[in-house]
């Protein structure tokens, strides 16, 4: 008798251990596209269900959420029904704050939809632990952002990352959740701080811009002919200091002495990019390839207002990279911040999945 009870509860033990494996939060999350609708513009399809890709975005980080929460109920009545707020990862206190955030901000509509924003910087504690990963000028002075190009700042983001997600779609509005947007580096918006500072000398930026020159030169006698050095090697090839990086032949623009510069502005932006693809890949595992992932990102009008050298130093110039990713749905940019008055012509940027040669054939058939 003791014998039947024991495989009995044995196989009871194991039935709830494969009824937990099978219990995927991802299969609450509703299913996200980004597709044209009747040969039109883009919308977004929730389950299958066509809606406007136009929501409301709160920017609750300044401690008054009860404005936000009043202009979600507002949004909402106007037919809004997609809606977009800050949350933080666990490193950040994101359990708590988040948890907060999702109530307070679906009782003002409980039909919306959530497309959240979140930053991805890694906290205090891990900058603290990974000195030779965080941003650094060329004068050692370092800032408690991980440089885009750590491998090891993304792979902890990632699966913090993984780790919101996951939670938001196992809780009690994981039917409501449609997507997440990676917010990182200056205003979350992924282009350098102050552009005119010449970011990034920390060793972890110089290892990948060592590994990238090993894949764009593959051998070091093509390396010595575009950088005009008969010594360097992949293996002591260094990052420009800030006076090469200014350095121009023509006006703005660089001739074949710089190509050190060039090699490197080109790396930070495909680093930036790449860093941007990763987050995106850690969404779509964590929600099953539900959930939208989008970014913002292709600045390349609106930073020429930030000065001189900030549209070659952002890590903006990568953008045909994100619109090949397959894990990508959405780029955002705004309306120009210099243009902005009611009257005067203003512009904003390229559309997601729209190309440089899309947008000169549009502007000359008007």
């Amino acid at each position: 008798m003791d014998a039947v009870l024991r495989r009995a509860a044995a196989r009871l033990f194991m039935g709830i251990i494969v009824t937990a494996a099978l219990a995927d939060p991802a299969a609450a999350l509703p299913r996200c596209q980004v597709q044209p609708v009747d040969r039109g513009g883009p919308a977004i399809l929730i389950d299958g269900e066509p809606h406007s890709p136009l929501l409301f975005m709160g920017n609750n980080q300044f401690g008054r959420d009860e404005v936000i929460a009043r202009q979600i109920r507002m949004a909402g009545k106007a037919g809004v029904r997609i809606f977009s707020c800050n949350l933080w990862l666990d490193w950040h206190g994101g359990e708590t704050k988040n948890a907060e955030a999702l109530e307070r901000f679906f009782a003002a509509n409980p039909d919306g939809y959530l497309y959240f924003r979140i930053w991805v910087g890694p906290s205090p504690d891990w900058a603290r632990a990974h000195p030779e990963h965080c941003l650094t000028q060329a004068d050692g002075t370092r800032r408690d952002w991980a440089s885009p190009s750590s491998e090891a700042w993304r792979e902890d983001a990632g699966e913090e990352l993984k780790r919101v997600v996951r939670r938001i779609a196992d809780g009690p509005y994981g039917d409501r959740l449609i997507g997440v947007c990676p917010l990182y580096l200056e205003t979350g918006e992924w282009f350098y701080p102050d552009t005119n500072a010449f970011w990034d000398y920390s060793p972890a930026n110089l290892a990948a811009f060592r590994q990238w020159l090993r894949g764009e030169y593959r051998n070091e006698r093509r390396l010595r002919e575009a950088w005009g050095d008969p010594d360097v090697t992949f293996d002591d090839a260094t990052i420009p200091n800030p006076q090469a990086r200014q350095a121009a032949a023509f006006g703005p623009f660089r001739g074949p002495a710089q190509q050190a510069a060039i090699d490197l502005t080109r790396f930070q932006s495909e680093s930036v990019a790449d860093a941007i693809a990763h987050f995106a890949r850690c969404i779509k595992e964590a929600s099953d390839g539900r959930l939208l992932a989008g970014a913002f990102y292709g600045y390349s009008i609106e930073l020429n207002g930030n000065g001189p050298r900030a549209l070659g130093h952002s890590g903006h110039l990568a953008f045909a990279r994100l619109l090949d990713c397959p894990d990508i749905d959405v780029i955002h940019a705004p309306y120009s911040y210099f243009q902005r008055k009611i009257g005067p012509v203003s512009y904003t940027h390229l559309r997601a999945h729209e190309t440089v040669l899309d947008l000169v054939c549009r502007l000359l058939l008007e």
